[in-house]
């Protein structure tokens, strides 16, 4: 596999971390693991307003603190955590636009997942569908979940589009990605393991093993 070619011309990783000092340690883990282990070109957005990087050019990030866009966070957090995503994505499409579009595909991972097998299975199965969703599956939410997605650029900035439209307060993002899913030409890929030492602990304390 040519690694060099699919990190400057078909594929580009975007990271979404909240860089709060309890999370540091295993962000810090992730991000040195994809700059080690890759060719990637790495977006990471952070909410929470501290990341700074300043050692790598594959590198380029924007960090912000959700709290000054959003009153009463702490209080009406389960409210916020679907538009707190979207908002995200969406300040880091604003920012890098020029650059994302670049890349055929983006890859949107959640920050804290160390995933060993990405790009072979990425060599073997993304071909010409507009939208790659997780192999994790949960009922209720059109079977799709959001650690990690893959879509080809255009795509991703008209999903953007779409949320904006489409959000209300009783979805949350999962819903609303597998509805425009729906609309897409889209596969599901196959299962990609998370070794036992990276599994962390989500919000519904469970370690996942594989996405």
């Amino acid at each position: 596999m040519n690694l060099e070619y699919y990190s400057k011309n078909k594929f580009s990783l975007i990271l979404t971390i909240y860089y709060e000092k309890k999370r540091r340690d295993m962000y810090d883990k992730v991000i040195k693991y994809w700059l080690n282990n890759s060719s990637f070109d790495i977006f990471i957005v952070d909410s929470y307003g501290e990341f700074k990087y300043d050692g790598n050019s594959r590198v380029k990030y924007l960090s912000f603190n959700q709290k000054k866009y959003f009153k009463n966070i702490d209080k009406y957090y389960h409210s916020y955590s679907t538009y707190l995503e979207y908002f995200s994505l969406r300040m880091l499409w604003e920012k890098y636009k020029y650059f994302l579009m670049k890349y055929e595909y983006i890859i949107k991972l959640t920050g804290k997942y160390i995933l060993n097998d990405l790009e072979s299975i990425l060599d073997r199965e993304v071909k010409d569908k507009m939208v790659y969703v997780q192999n994790n599956k949960k009922d209720g939410y059109n079977n799709v979940q959001s650690e990690l997605f893959i879509m080809k650029v255009e795509i991703f900035k008209e999903f953007l589009i779409y949320f904006k439209r489409e959000y209300r307060y009783e979805k949350n993002f999962e819903e609303i990605l597998g509805e425009f899913v729906r609309l897409k030409e889209n596969s599901r890929l196959s299962r990609l393991r998370i070794k036992k030492d990276d599994r962390v602990m989500r919000g519904d304390n469970v370690k996942l093993k594989y996405l």
